[in-house]
């Protein structure tokens, strides 16, 4: 008498994968506040600054080395989000010292998204499915999820399994 599980000895099943996940793209580098689009690398002037809404604060962050050298960064707080405008590489794209762009995009809140639609309280599991298994970090009593293209990074603050912020930004290779 054959048992119920011999009948499946020589058959064949098709493997069952995860769905293909899509390689980081320039697009994954933005996000939507209120009616505007917020990129990295986007020129910060005050019509992207006015979109926003009015900021609760605005301070010097200091001098920040990327490349062999400072560049300024000033942090935009606004209820939910913050915005790090720099100088950065004004030198050698041949823009005005004071020619500033968005370098860094945090959101604290589940109201704004990434592209790909994660938010703060997503699960490290949804962030696994949008985008891959990304590279993780446990320092200082913090765990990260992160992401690159060239310069450019996407991070995930993880606390319990949940997304707490996302940041938006360039690796300077400190």
């Amino acid at each position: 008498m054959k048992t119920w599980a011999s009948r499946f000895e020589n058959a064949s099943f098709p493997a069952i994968s995860a769905a293909p996940v899509s390689p980081l793209a320039r697009e994954d580098f933005s996000t939507q506040i209120s009616n505007t689009a917020l990129s990295l690398g986007q020129n910060w002037n005050p019509q992207v600054s006015s979109g926003l809404g009015k900021s609760l604060q605005d301070d010097f962050a200091g001098d920040v080395p990327f490349d062999g050298a400072n560049y300024k960064f000033y942090r935009h707080t606004y209820n939910g989000f913050d915005i790090y405008s720099a100088n950065l590489w004004w030198d050698k794209a041949e823009r005005d010292i004071d020619d500033y762009i968005i370098a860094q995009i945090t959101l604290h809140t589940p109201q704004y998204k990434t592209r790909r639609g994660v938010g703060v309280g997503a699960t490290a599991d949804e962030i696994a499915r949008l985008y891959g298994p990304g590279k993780r970090v446990d320092e200082d009593g913090e765990q990260w999820l992160s992401y690159a293209m060239g310069k450019k990074v996407i991070s995930f603050e993880i606390d319990k399994g949940k997304v707490v912020s996302i940041t938006l930004s360039y690796d300077n290779g400190e």
